[in-house]
């Protein structure tokens, strides 16, 4: 198992600055698309084969013919058994997935040390901490459906006391309740720089829609990547993992 510890003096640490933060994520970032291509087609796959065997593609494409009023048109869609099913599928599917946002957080700091990239490094979050890192996910997804569709606000405020989450279960190995409860104090004692920061890092992780929704295959996990370089920031000082 890699030892953190072993290549920490080749890290480079942003300033507490959103700027600063977006500019480190952005720099590592661009040197593992590679994998985020793999991880994104991957999941688009099975986002796209769930929607077809749940036959939720085809309630949407009945309701589309037949509702012609848009606030309709949602209601039967969210009282569509079909879509329901999906919508649990896919939920429990990110949870199952979560461990690859542990490989592309993991390959950002190998990066970010100077170390050599790896196909096999997405998948350490299945070789540590991998049922944490699951239910975190599981926890995350939910409040985030939850507050999002609460018209949205709710999910902008809340969502970053979740942000180092993560980043905390893969270097630290903590426990689900005590990332939250660390993931917590740490971005109530710096709420607003994380709320910036959280509301840059998905606008960035969603222009990939712009260019006729493939690049978003690109921009998505860039989020994810923003959570590695915040936990530098913000956290690395207190990690044994990291002290010499």
């Amino acid at each position: 198992m890699p030892k953190f510890h072993e290549f920490e003096s080749f890290l480079v640490k942003p300033q507490r600055d959103s700027g600063s933060i977006i500019s480190h994520a952005f720099e590592n970032y661009k040197y593992i698309i590679g994998y985020v291509l793999v991880v994104n087609l991957f999941i688009t796959l099975v986002f796209y084969v769930l929607f077809f065997i749940t036959g939720s593609w085809t309630k949407v494409m009945s309701f589309n013919e037949s509702s012609g009023d848009s606030y309709e048109f949602f209601q039967e869609i969210y009282a569509s058994q079909s879509l329901v099913l999906w919508q649990v599928c896919s939920i429990l599917f990110i949870a199952l997935a979560s461990p690859f946002i542990g490989g592309i957080i993991y390959l950002m700091h190998k990066k970010n040390s100077g170390q050599e990239l790896d196909l096999s490094d997405l998948f350490i979050g299945y070789k540590k901490n991998t049922l944490n890192i699951m239910l975190f996910s599981l926890v995350y997804t939910l409040v985030a459906v939850v507050t999002s569709n609460m018209c949205l606000v709710p999910a902008i405020f809340i969502m970053p006391f979740l942000f180092l989450g993560y980043p905390i279960l893969i270097f630290e190995e903590k426990g689900v309740i005590e990332a939250i409860k660390e993931s917590f104090a740490i971005v109530k004692a710096n709420y607003l720089n994380f709320l910036i920061l959280n509301f840059v890092a998905i606008v960035i992780s969603l222009t990939g829609l712009f260019f006729c929704c493939i690049g978003i295959v690109v921009t998505a996990l860039f989020y994810y990547a923003t959570m590695y370089s915040a936990y530098l920031s913000y956290r690395v000082e207190e990690v044994d993992h990291f002290k010499k």
